[in-house]
């Protein structure tokens, strides 16, 4: 009876693992099989590196992720670097996904140490 616990219990972590291929918010849809990105029901159109941060920040909704970590997973930088790569590509991110850019509705700064996706 343990043992089957203990394999009903991996197996439930690993099916909570498994990466999703749709992710759905209000307002927003991301598709990351399709890699297209839908606003209100139209799409939008972003460039490769706007989509992997938005799909990367959406990936871990409430989760705050550091400049740091979002340029090594991102653009693949292995060494910190002091950039504001990753703020430029957010203010352009927002301006395309967000209703009103000015008041973030999805991406949040958390200042002083990077940003969280709020869906």
């Amino acid at each position: 009876m343990a043992r089957i616990g203990a394999h009903l219990r991996r197996s439930e972590i690993s099916a909570q693992e498994q990466p999703r291929d749709r992710f759905e918010f209000p307002g927003l849809t991301i598709d990351l099989g399709r890699r297209q990105v839908f606003r209100d029901g139209e799409e939008v159109m972003l460039t490769l590196t706007e989509f992997n941060l938005l799909a990367l920040l959406a990936s871990r909704p409430g989760q705050v992720m550091s400049r740091g970590e979002l340029l090594r997973r991102v653009w693949g930088y292995e060494v910190e670097i002091e950039t504001r790569t990753v703020d430029a590509h957010v203010y352009r991110l927002r301006r395309k996904i967000e209703p009103d850019a000015e008041k973030p509705t999805y991406i949040h700064s958390v200042p002083g140490i990077g940003y969280r996706f709020s869906g």
